[in-house]
């Protein structure tokens, strides 16, 4: 019986492993292969505060609908789009960063610490989603993107520590980070964004889900089901 338990426990150590491997935090768009990317650039030339859900994937053929949720009493939140060069007073608060980099030719952004932005994947799900993204850590004190399953439960959910890279009152000329979440299951169904003045570009997404087909630990319970079984019938024909 002990080579019994030493391969329950063997299979078991496996399993997690794989489990541990189907989701991550990734910091580059080539982590999502077979990815569309989302400019917002249609939305450039003004800041509009999103009151209701509102289309984002025209552009690129697919049905996005980015939304809030929470949003404060009286105010539209997030943003959409990007205010003219050489606007002044700055109307977005990023610091430092000002319009956040002037070579943006659309964005979207939270502006209040109490709601959240919301993109749907309404053409079905996809296994990874991220985009370049900064924001001002002296304005918020948690800067969060989580992945959504259809039921609306969360299946991923990261907070985005400050660092140089996605901080935009560390350099006025802070362009952001790409930060995303890559599920290998396709199960993702929204993609959320929780912290004030948080902001998003290049928002990268796919593939979509894929036929199903046997996970690794699956394929080694079948093996190890084969292998006992196996076994099993060697010892009776000795017996």
């Amino acid at each position: 019986m002990l080579w019994v338990v030493r391969v329950i426990g063997a299979l078991l150590a496996f399993m997690a492993a794989e489990m541990q491997l189907h989701a991550a935090l990734v910091t580059s768009p080539g982590a999502i292969s077979n990815s569309v990317e989302v400019t917002f650039s249609e939305f450039t030339g003004a800041l509009t505060f999103v009151t209701s859900p509102i289309q984002v994937g025209a552009s690129v053929g697919e049905d996005i609908l980015l939304s809030a949720v929470n949003p404060p009493p009286g105010s539209g939140t997030p943003l959409v789009g990007d205010p003219p060069p050489g606007n002044v007073p700055p109307v977005y608060g990023l610091g430092t960063n000002g319009f956040w980099d002037s070579g943006r030719i659309g964005f979207v952004g939270l502006n209040s610490e109490t709601a959240t932005m919301r993109f749907d994947f309404n053409d079905g799900l996809v296994n990874g989603v991220g985009g370049v993204v900064n924001y001002n850590p002296e304005l918020t004190s948690q800067f969060t993107i989580s992945a959504l399953a259809q039921d609306n439960t969360v299946l991923e959910s990261y907070v985005i520590p400050t660092e140089a890279a996605v901080n935009t009152n560390s350099n006025p000329d802070n362009e952001g980070a790409f930060r995303g979440i890559f599920r290998s299951e396709g199960d993702i169904a929204a993609f959320t964004i929780t912290g004030q003045n948080g902001v998003l570009d290049n928002l990268t997404f796919g593939p979509r889900q894929a036929v199903a087909v046997p996970e690794p630990s699956s394929l080694a319970i079948l093996g190890f089901g084969a292998i006992f079984a196996l076994n099993r019938r060697r010892l009776k024909q000795a017996s």
